[in-house]
């Protein structure tokens, strides 16, 4: 019996030159002198992207304007030592403490601090990975299940391993990607297509960073590995993977009505 799949493709070279610069996960220096990281901005307050967007342009004017004044923090704080970060809450996250106990994590998203805290603050958390060791021993230190690949983690190491014989750039994982991914997947399983339930592109969920988008749908039962595949069968599909133009990606999975619905989402 043959697995049944659908895919589908879309690609956005025309509209590149109107996209936003993409945010970028690590602080810099301003025209005016200002340090800000617009990542770390974005993720620490949805309710500033829920009105201004993702762009950092729109975000560091937010910042100037409204955000100085009401205490927001421009970027993530570092203790004396320089390496603990104190987080908008006050805890304390460590990453070196994070890398060296999460090496699943590091092999998906680097070993750069802000990556790492940005994967604390989207996915960790809500996974009881600890931010920092201080005052745990080796024996009341939880241990998060790291021996199982979820299906967005697999379909990201198909994709660089793909990238990387064909001569092309590895992606990075983009934090805000993954969540356009995450919405365009759950979209995409009620309705199959690139147009969005509202009836509008795809794209028009985040202009400023989806550039490409693959879809996939197949049986719950099926694999990462397959969906990967069908897509690599696809002439549309592959040319999105191995673009030299695309630089990040997003993954998202939903499962409904046992159908298995994939989603990749390219940006610059």
């Amino acid at each position: 019996m043959h697995t049944k799949f659908r895919i589908s493709v879309f690609s956005m070279f025309a509209a590149l030159a109107m996209s936003a610069n993409p945010i970028i996960a690590a602080p810099k220096q301003m025209p005016d002198g200002q340090i800000f990281d617009a990542e770390y901005y974005a993720v620490n307050n949805p309710d500033v992207v829920k009105v201004f967007g993702t762009s950092e342009s729109m975000l560091y004017q937010h910042y100037i304007s409204y955000g100085k004044k009401e205490g927001r923090r421009p970027y993530a704080e570092t203790d004396r030592s320089g390496s603990v970060i104190t987080m908008p809450d006050g805890t304390k996250f460590d990453p070196l403490y994070y890398a060296a106990q999460n090496p699943d994590v590091v092999k998906v998203f680097g070993a750069e601090p802000a990556a790492l805290y940005q994967h604390y603050i989207a996915y960790g958390k809500k996974e009881g990975r600890l931010p920092c060791g201080q005052g745990l021993t080796r024996q009341n230190r939880p241990s998060p299940d790291k021996t199982q690949t979820t299906y967005e983690d697999r379909i990201f190491e198909l994709t660089n391993q793909a990238r990387i014989a064909a001569g092309r750039a590895p992606l990075k994982r983009s934090m805000i990607l993954e969540k356009d991914a995450a919405v365009r997947a759950k979209e995409a399983s009620q309705v199959k297509s690139h147009t969005r339930p509202n009836g509008l592109p795809w794209y028009t969920l985040d202009r400023s960073h989806m550039n490409g988008e693959n879809i996939v749908w197949a049986p719950s039962s099926s694999s990462a590995d397959e969906a990967f595949n069908a897509w690599m069968n696809s002439p549309g599909h592959k040319a999105n993977i191995l673009s030299p133009a695309f630089t990040k990606i997003g993954i998202g999975h939903f499962v409904s009505d046992g159908i298995n619905t994939g989603v990749q989402n390219f940006g610059l």
